[in-house]
């Protein structure tokens, strides 16, 4: 097997980040030292020529050749590029790794890893998995660094090993601020990709939508443009890491980074995630199965109940977050099919009702929209006074009432998740619901089948009537 390690560098706050910090962290028996007992491994830097310069000078640059090729590319004139490059220099890595039967492994030059997580990553690949998602946490730099040196750096080697059993109590001693608000009930938050639960002082609960690929054979892993993992063929797995014991990551950042965008008096919540998790960018089959893995970050104490109560807290926020997520897609198929009305009914059950704690049944499900023509004729106060404050009970039965276990077959009577009965028949070629004609689909919208009706078949206990 050959590994591809890639680390992209520049700046000088960075060069000095990745000469004191990462790179003696990297040479860890665990790491680096273990993965070459693993396989063939070429140590690829992308950088400036000054940046290479000092790269090079360091007594620790000859370590690393004791277990790897050591590969600079330095392509870009410019002394302190566009911070863009580095995705663009990502990229380029992963086809050269490609072209080269190689496992690609991002090192950020500005993160910790418990001592083990590289053997891992290398373990991982050779059982078959495309490859490796880890979690990970933002620590502040400006005080987690010297810390980290004092406490784990080796006085004759300058090697820095961090235990897994250690790692928690440094982490949390300099967490950021800004990943404490991605902690349900504080008072502010920011677009988040993962929700924390503490578990006292013994360690958190995290739940992560969306993560970076560590390590993946680019031959079998597509990437996305931030490096999510693509569309797999079927039996190409990801693994996905769930205890920090097994690995971790942290990101060791300034203070002052990513305040511009924190959200004022918002608290995090799981339709947070699940709108992120929509962006384009961010999209793929992944976010639904990375969320429902819950991540264990603790030091050695962990008192079983404890850790399952915040557990239970983490599960109820990954069916929301699933929900939320189903909620909008088919919040767009329905706008597209010019159902507005019952599209912005949805909207503020998602946001204003427990909706995923009454939609408890699993995929599949089939959904039932009447088209803006069908809602026309009810009172437009009538629908305003749906989706008021007071009215959750009532806008959830409506949204109940259109929602059936699926498979929803032809000549079949079933009910809906609220008790009433909808029936599909099929006659002369065209669909019909409780007599209403389907005017598009059934369309498969990851497990959820939408069909959308010229009618209404709510049931709904306010008062719905004609003008």
């Amino acid at each position: 097997m050959h590994f591809h390690i890639i680390t992209n560098v520049w700046g000088e706050r960075h060069v000095d980040l990745f000469l004191g910090l990462t790179l003696p962290n990297v040479l860890s028996a665990g790491n680096l030292p273990a993965m070459a007992r693993l396989g063939e491994v070429t140590y690829r830097f992308f950088t400036t020529r000054a940046a290479r310069n000092r790269i090079e000078s360091s007594p620790l640059i000859e370590a690393i050749r004791g277990f790897a090729q050591v590969d600079f590319v330095t392509s870009l004139e410019d002394s302190n590029p566009d911070v863009a490059y580095h995705v663009h220099w990502f990229h380029r890595a992963a086809a050269e790794a490609k072209r080269a039967h190689a496992i690609a492994v991002f090192v950020p030059p500005d993160t910790l890893w418990t001592d083990g997580s590289f053997k891992r990553f290398g373990e991982l690949i050779s059982e078959g998995y495309s490859g490796v998602a880890c979690p990970f946490l933002l620590v502040v730099a400006d005080t987690c660094v010297p810390e980290a040196q004092e406490r784990f750096m080796a006085r004759r080697t300058a090697v820095m090993a961090i235990p897994p059993s250690s790692i928690w109590d440094l982490a949390q001693r300099h967490l950021h601020p800004l990943q404490l608000l991605s902690m349900p009930g504080v008072r502010h938050a920011r677009p988040a990709f993962e929700m924390h639960w503490p578990v006292g002082s013994e360690g958190i609960v995290s739940r992560y939508a969306v993560r970076e690929l560590v390590a993946f054979d680019p031959r079998r892993c597509p990437i996305t443009f931030l490096w999510y993992p693509g569309n797999l063929p079927e039996g190409q797995d990801i693994y996905f890491g769930a205890d920090s014991d097994e690995m971790l990551m942290l990101s060791v950042d300034p203070l002052e980074k990513y305040f511009a965008n924190y959200i004022l008096d918002h608290t995090c919540d799981p339709c947070d995630l699940a709108r992120t998790t929509r962006h384009p960018l961010n999209d793929t089959r992944h976010t639904r199965t990375f969320v429902q893995r819950p991540v264990r970050i603790h030091g050695e104490a962990q008192t079983p109940a404890s850790w399952r109560r915040r557990e239970l807290l983490s599960e109820g926020a990954a069916r929301d977050i699933l929900v939320g997520q189903r909620a909008m897609q088919l919040w767009r198929a329905m706008r597209k099919y010019g159902c507005t009305k019952a599209s912005e009914l949805l909207s503020v059950a998602l946001l204003a009702t427990p909706m995923s704690r009454q939609w408890r049944e699993r995929e599949p499900l089939a959904v039932i929209v009447p088209t803006d023509r069908a809602m026309a004729g009810f009172r437009e106060t009538a629908l305003r006074t749906l989706q008021a404050p007071g009215q959750e009970q009532s806008l959830m039965k409506f949204v109940r009432d259109h929602v059936v276990r699926a498979p929803f077959r032809a000549g079949q009577t079933c009910k809906t998740l609220s008790g009433s009965e909808l029936r599909l028949e099929a006659v002369h070629g065209s669909l019909t619901i409780n007599g209403h004609p389907v005017t598009a689909g059934p369309e498969e919208i990851e497990g959820t089948t939408l069909y959308v009706i010229d009618g209404i078949t709510t049931q709904a206990p306010i008062e719905l009537s004609q003008d």
